[in-house]
């Protein structure tokens, strides 16, 4: 398996997880469709370790990544990632032998401390108390100090064990009075905390005590309750998101399924406006996750699930989300482009916008991929972006379409032989070689002239193992021109080169015929030729 489709593999995994968190977080585990998505998830993941032997997932303040790539992005911290990466984890490993009933159980202990509030959840805690076989974590040593304490003195106890050998224990006088009237020992423990808890004077010491360890000034104090806040609010949106979701999953009533796609496409606007992609991209995600697993005789939904996708398209403006990002916004742009993506080749103008303004190289590669996702559907949508003073870009579309070697794109690739970026006109020349089809032989054959040496030496190999007579017999006519010895080195050995591919008799006899020239007297340049 090569490393695209084991990062397109992982990005389904990861998303996939997101998507069962959210409903683990609204449902029981019994949930039918809590069920439908925790089997699914478990089989792709089983899948890949099947093929992979293990799975290692590094965790980012606001990502997933896998082999350094990021594979899934939320920049809110009630994010999943963010929820590892509080308590220290820096890794997650999933090895081969997992089974069943270990993964379920794992995700039930993601869900049990997502429950807790912040302060009191601990996720690497809690997977050190489960010791899984074949889930693993990393967690940096420096965390799990600070966490346990190592710095803190050790308490010494002294142990007489000339006592301890004696096998007799002394009870206090209250501890032999509560023996004697047949009260239990913890009984009467349990009595004692409760008359001090009644009388107030320990808790009044307790608060006393806590409040002068406070070491946090009034605004750090501030912040973080600012901070708790906001982790215990910001999954409200997602939640809401799910919920609509699994509305339409259940609903049967037409009408009102379609007054919760409403409801989502307005939600969708208001996230676009806001700039927050993550929960819009969210939204598309799942309607085409919907639209995937709805069974036979469903139809109606399906067509009103077509007409929120028209309505989407009529409702989108791409300048609105061009602003949004001048004016800085975008909080996820790894959200961003996974939306641009999903909404399809209508998105590609402000993609190419986005990958020629960025400076950042993580966004311009963000914005290449898109590019690549969207052009492989609609490569003449990608030229049509293509112009020689936006270089950066028109090099990189006619890299894609090389890749997609689709024949009809030859005639839109011509004007960009006469381009004056040099760049583009060589990049041009490599892709028409690559289709190897008629139209492309023909432009090819048109820059054996061209005036700069690069271009013909290109051209030509280019165009080496063509069967094209027409094109052969222009190559030996160029061997007979008076011209032709005063031609660099370099382009006659790649003229040379491409007669001898051709493994001809025409061949063989011009190249026979240029030794037999080289006589006593013969100029520099023959004898070189």
């Amino acid at each position: 398996m090569d490393k695209k489709q084991r990062l397109r593999e992982v990005s389904e995994i990861i998303h996939l997880w997101v998507k069962t968190f959210g409903l683990m977080k609204i449902f029981t585990v019994e949930h039918e469709n809590v069920r439908k998505f925790t089997s699914q998830l478990f089989g792709k993941l089983k899948d890949y370790l099947e093929k992979n032997f293990n799975l290692e997932i590094g965790i980012q303040e606001f990502s997933f990544t896998f082999d350094g790539k990021s594979v899934y992005a939320d920049e809110q911290s009630g994010s999943l990632p963010f929820f590892f990466y509080k308590d220290g984890m820096a890794a997650l490993y999933f090895n081969r032998g997992l089974r069943k009933k270990e993964f379920f159980e794992f995700l039930e202990i993601v869900k049990h401390e997502s429950h807790l509030p912040p302060e009191e959840s601990d996720i690497v805690s809690a997977f050190w108390e489960r010791d899984f076989v074949n889930i693993r974590y990393f967690a940096p040593d420096e965390f799990l100090e600070a966490q346990i304490g190592l710095d803190v003195e050790a308490v010494e106890y002294v142990v007489d064990r000339e006592e301890l050998y004696k096998g007799r224990i002394d009870l206090l006088p209250e501890d032999q009075k509560a023996l004697f009237n047949g009260v239990s020992l913890t009984e009467s423990i349990l009595e004692a905390e409760a008359g001090a808890l009644d009388t107030g004077q320990d808790v009044d010491q307790a608060e006393g005590s806590a409040e002068s360890e406070t070491l946090l000034s009034t605004a750090e104090d501030e912040a973080l309750q600012e901070m708790l806040n906001s982790y215990r609010q910001t999954s409200l949106d997602g939640e809401l998101n799910s919920l609509l979701l699994e509305i339409l999953y259940l609903e049967e009533d037409s009408a009102k399924f379609g007054r919760t796609l409403d409801a989502l496409l307005e939600s969708h606007q208001q996230y676009v406006t806001e700039g927050d992609f993550a929960q819009a991209d969210d939204i598309l995600v799942s309607l085409n996750e919907l639209k995937d697993n709805l069974a036979s005789g469903q139809e109606e939904k399906r067509d009103q699930l077509e007409r929120f996708w028209d309505k989407l398209r009529q409702n989108l403006s791409l300048p609105d989300i061009r602003n949004a990002y001048e004016q800085a916004r975008v909080h996820n742009y790894a959200a961003l482009f996974s939306y641009l993506g999903h909404i399809g080749p209508d998105a590609l103008p402000l993609v190419g916008f986005l990958y020629s303004e960025t400076k950042s190289p993580r966004y311009q590669s963000m914005a290449r991929d898109t590019l690549r996702e969207l052009g492989r559907s609609a490569p003449e949508h990608l030229l049509d972006m293509a112009q020689n003073s936006r270089p950066a870009l028109t090099l990189e579309i006619i890299e894609i379409v090389k890749e997609l070697a689709d024949l009809r794109i030859s005639p839109r690739l011509a004007g960009f032989l006469n381009s004056p970026n040099p760049d583009i006109r060589q990049s041009t020349i490599r892709a028409l070689g690559q289709l190897r089809d008629l139209r492309s032989v023909r432009l090819l054959s048109a820059c054996l002239q061209d005036p700069d040496e690069s271009i013909r030496i290109l051209a030509v190999q280019s165009l080496k193992g063509t069967e094209d007579e027409t094109i052969i017999g222009r190559i030996l006519g160029m061997l007979k021109e008076k011209s032709f010895h005063t031609l660099s080195r370099a382009e006659k050995q790649t003229l040379f080169e491409f007669l001898a591919d051709t493994r001809s008799q025409r061949s063989l006899n011009a190249l026979g015929s240029l030794i037999r020239k080289v006589g006593r007297f013969a100029r520099p340049r023959v004898i070189e030729t």
